[in-house]
């Protein structure tokens, strides 16, 4: 575990797959998963000034808030949990979510849209718990198909690039009023792969996801703390 500082019974639920988690690949192969002052998750928790031994955190490898790898996608699982002892609700997008439609700022609850699926999960944490707080993290910019220039311009299966996914991502937070977190300002996004063996979606080292992690805690911090 890392430290224990931060507020003592503030707690966070974090569903997330191996990039959140901060998982290490070697020559192709999985190595271990980064310590929890390492990981991505871990380190919002830190910024956010929640103790460590409050965050449960599930991994659920190669899935996405509505993408199913074959486990359940992020989406079914928060809908499963009691949220009534939670203070924030952490979960991402995922490559594997462009593959659906995107939606608008109009999207309805379960219309299988990206946008709907956000929109069921925000009506969830009202329902399940009123205090609780979402924060959102964009998809993450590891696509071993996009990347470089064109991370945030170049168009994923359903014709939309990750610049779109974040804006309308901005706009929902807009006007339901959770935290969402993109990308695009990372300086790291733009050259990822050099960090990783080979076109891997997974960094070899802990250090990359320390930093990806200490950007997202930042921008969480500002809205939650």
């Amino acid at each position: 575990l890392g430290t224990n500082g931060g507020n003592p019974v503030a707690r966070m639920l974090s569903v997330g797959n191996s990039i959140l988690t901060g998982s290490v690949w070697l020559e192709g192969s999985y190595n271990h998963l980064a310590s929890y002052d390492n990981s991505p998750y871990g380190n919002i928790a830190t910024a956010i000034g929640i103790n460590s031994n409050n965050v449960d955190h599930t991994l659920i490898s190669s899935t996405g808030l509505i993408y199913d790898a074959g486990e359940g996608n992020f989406l079914e699982r928060i809908k499963a949990t009691n949220l009534s002892g939670y203070d924030v609700v952490l979960t991402h997008l995922w490559t594997g979510d462009m593959s659906s439609p995107l939606g608008t700022i109009n999207s309805t609850a379960g219309d299988g849209s990206i946008a709907g699926a956000v929109v069921v999960l925000v009506n969830y944490i009202k329902v399940s718990n009123g205090n609780c707080q979402l924060i959102l993290v964009g998809v993450p910019p590891v696509s071993t198909s996009i990347y470089g220039d064109v991370t945030f311009t170049g168009n994923y299966p359903n014709g939309r690039n990750l610049s779109a996914c974040e804006t309308l991502m901005s706009e929902l937070a807009e006007k339901y009023h959770f935290t969402f977190i993109g990308w695009q300002d990372l300086n790291l996004s733009y050259y990822y792969h050099s960090f990783t063996d080979g076109l891997n979606v997974h960094a070899n080292n802990e250090n990359t996801y320390r930093v990806m992690g200490g950007y997202l805690g930042g921008r969480a911090s500002r809205n939650i703390n």
